[in-house]
């Protein structure tokens, strides 16, 4: 249930239907307020074949290439450059500050 389901006017448009057609990477972090980690994962479930790279205890919007983490960096960057993603979801953790 969300804050709109009470609003006394009916949306404007339709909502948007969430598909792909190409492969996609969905890159984010556990502690990430601007896109909460349930919503990533629920982005993940609605793109079919999509593949999910998660920094578990980052706590910011952009982890590729910003976090230094090399696993998620390497990922990412083959991704863009060749259109290749990992065979598997992962999770890695940022190191303790």
């Amino acid at each position: 249930m969300t804050p709109c389901a009470f609003w006394p006017t009916r949306p404007r448009e339709q909502p948007t239907t969430i598909g792909n057609s190409a492969p996609a990477l969905i890159v984010g972090a556990t502690g990430d307020t601007a896109t909460p980690y349930p919503g990533q994962r629920a982005m993940h479930r609605a793109l079919t074949g999509s593949r999910m790279i998660t920094l578990n205890g980052a706590y910011r919007h952009g982890v590729y290439a910003a976090e230094g983490n090399t696993c998620v960096d390497t990922k990412v960057t083959r991704y863009l450059l060749d259109g290749v993603l990992p065979g598997q979801n992962l999770t890695r953790n940022r190191p303790p500050a």
